[in-house]
């Protein structure tokens, strides 16, 4: 079940796990479809990703976010540590510096949609097909259609990101949806 958070909202809830020294996965799709991941492990975090951008240089994104769709879990199943991570009270001391609704981002650090071809588009829902296919059968083709049609036309890698979001929750509950995001995430890495 997810919930739509703000900016400070969100800093609160990762600081209160970070506080009780809590486990749990964070999920977000923000206001402007960017997919968020954060892994916290006995209050340390241990993993941060929004879109293709991991570690450290996906702070400076994150803290352009004025909110979004968040979904928390306290698997056991956390997701795989991310290389180049400040420690954990860096982390939350830059999100806190700026961020949210008070900040006003500089035109350097906000990302410029990146645009997609048609065929990039195509030969990545071509691969991106058997991958799900392998979580949820037949069905999934149907899947995808829907999710593409819901979406519109398919421009910008963001826009692709919002799509694999929503296929990961059909998958949540059939299958290993982290497993299929993961997967998702390296194919569209190595095609695009």
């Amino acid at each position: 079940m997810s919930q739509y958070v703000n900016y400070a909202e969100f800093i609160n809830l990762l600081k209160g796990l970070v506080n009780n020294r809590s486990s749990a996965n964070i999920m977000m799709v923000t206001d402007d479809h960017h997919s968020l991941r954060i892994a916290v492990r006995n209050g340390a975090i241990e993993s941060l990703a929004i879109g293709l951008r991991k570690g450290a240089a996906a702070i400076p994104l994150l803290r352009t976010i004025q909110g979004g769709s968040l979904r928390m879990s306290h698997d056991r199943d956390l997701l795989p540590a991310t290389p180049d991570l400040p420690d954990t009270h860096t982390i939350l001391h830059l999100l806190e510096q700026e961020g949210g609704e008070t900040a006003t981002p500089s035109p350097r650090s906000t990302p410029k949609p990146r645009g997609l071809t048609s065929m990039q588009v195509e030969a990545f829902i071509a691969e991106l097909q058997p991958l799900m296919q392998r979580y949820l059968g037949p069905i999934a083709a149907l899947l995808i259609s829907t999710a593409t049609e819901d979406i519109g036309e398919i421009q910008t890698i963001e826009q692709l990101e919002q799509l694999l979001v929503t296929l990961e929750s059909e998958v949540e509950g059939i299958g290993d949806h982290r497993a299929f995001l993961q997967e998702a995430q390296r194919l569209m890495e190595q095609l695009l």
